[in-house]
């Protein structure tokens, strides 16, 4: 029976693998570094019909992408909203698949800090400024109430700043914080159950009996 070919357009196919790297590998949208990842691969596909049976080869890779293993946990389990961040690895350009630099990394610990350093300074300069303007009055014979009333709107900022702004920089980081260390989990307990599979196949190869097929005259 001849073998039946056909292409479409609209033909893709999807495939998920499990990668393991011999180096911590950025990924955009989490800040946690891991040797093992979930890569994405969409490719053009086409159908063929032998053997009383549908056969699906993928052909050209249109995109590879990578993620984390929470990351891709979250996305198989949320629906709608903005979708989950992922690393586009490679993407085809006319007829070449070109390949994509890595992002560059970023821990959000350090851009916490800088930003909280940021508004600290901010805070410290009005405090400064303040405390001059005090100074400048005091040494004045007669106090103008528009001076009071200039100094009172700047300590009403910094008033404002320390209670409004530095909690909330407080519960964003410890939110960040708690989605950190259960992406951290989730990839840890990808990684250890990896390398028991790995240890359990490991040991059924070297348990497994050895067959002996006898040549015959």
């Amino acid at each position: 029976m001849n073998e039946n070919k056909e292409t479409h357009p609209s033909y893709g196919q999807l495939s998920i693998s499990r990668v393991t790297s011999n180096r911590r590998i950025p990924l955009y949208g989490t800040s946690n570094q891991g040797e093992e990842y979930i890569e994405l691969t969409i490719s053009k596909s086409e159908l063929h019909r032998d053997l009383h049976k549908y056969w699906y080869l993928d052909t050209e890779t249109l995109i590879k992408v990578s993620m984390s293993p929470a990351q891709f946990a979250e996305a198989i389990t949320s629906f709608n909203g903005c979708g989950t961040p992922v690393t586009i690895s490679c993407i085809r350009e006319g007829e070449k698949l070109v390949k994509i630099p890595e992002p560059p990394y970023k821990h959000d610990r350090d851009l916490f800090e800088a930003e909280f350093q940021d508004d600290v300074k901010t805070v410290m300069a009005d405090t400064n400024s303040t405390i001059e303007k005090v100074k400048a009055i005091m040494e004045q014979k007669t106090v103008s109430k528009t001076a009071l009333k200039e100094v009172v709107s700047v300590l009403e900022k910094i008033q404002c700043d320390v209670n409004s702004n530095m909690p909330f920089i407080a519960k964003s980081f410890n939110e960040h914080l708690d989605k950190s260390v259960s992406s951290a989990k989730i990839e840890m307990e990808a990684f250890v159950d990896n390398k028991l599979r790995s240890a359990g196949l490991e040991a059924l190869r070297s348990n497994a009996p050895s067959i002996a097929i006898e040549k015959k005259d």
